[in-house]
């Protein structure tokens, strides 16, 4: 969604669904919207780490690691080129 330019105003744990053949969805792009290239892209992504972390810290059985983000960040960078 960033390499289209979609800001996510909700970017959080809750808003990604993960089914049985581990595909990722995105859900609630009711406030989204299309912006120009900026430190936004860096805004939502510790926004979502946030996220992550705070269920990582309520639920043990919530299963988040490092290596969890560091395979994200990879994944970002191939397909968006930078951070």
């Amino acid at each position: 969604m960033h390499t289209c330019g979609v800001w996510h105003a909700d970017l959080n744990a809750r808003n990604v669904l993960i089914d049985a053949d581990d595909r990722f969805y995105l859900i609630d792009f009711d406030r989204a919207r299309f912006r120009a290239d900026g430190s936004w892209r860096q805004a939502n992504l510790k926004r979502f780490r946030r996220s992550l972390d705070k269920f990582a810290g309520r639920w043990a059985t919530f299963n988040f690691a490092e290596a969890d983000w560091q395979a994200l960040l990879e994944g970002y960078r191939e397909a968006f080129g930078r951070l």
